[in-house]
């Protein structure tokens, strides 16, 4: 890939990352979900498009209830 700005090649880099889902029902209408995303917090550029780098997401974690009425 090249970028007009720079007329230079740019590559991008191989990345994985691990993300996790966790959930446990309490009941019959109640449970408890967790996501973990990016788990080891890796950082690199994901795209240099537009006008430079662009890493990818942070590590995210997200808890919730969910019920049934």
């Amino acid at each position: 890939m090249f970028d007009s700005a720079s007329e230079t090649e740019a590559s991008i880099p191989t990345l994985s990352t691990l993300n996790m889902n966790l959930a446990y029902q309490i009941n019959e209408k109640l449970s408890v979900y967790s996501n973990l995303e990016n788990a080891l917090n890796e950082q690199a550029v994901v795209s240099w498009r537009p006008f430079g780098a662009r890493v990818n997401s942070p590590r995210m974690l997200m808890v919730g209830l969910r019920g049934e009425i």
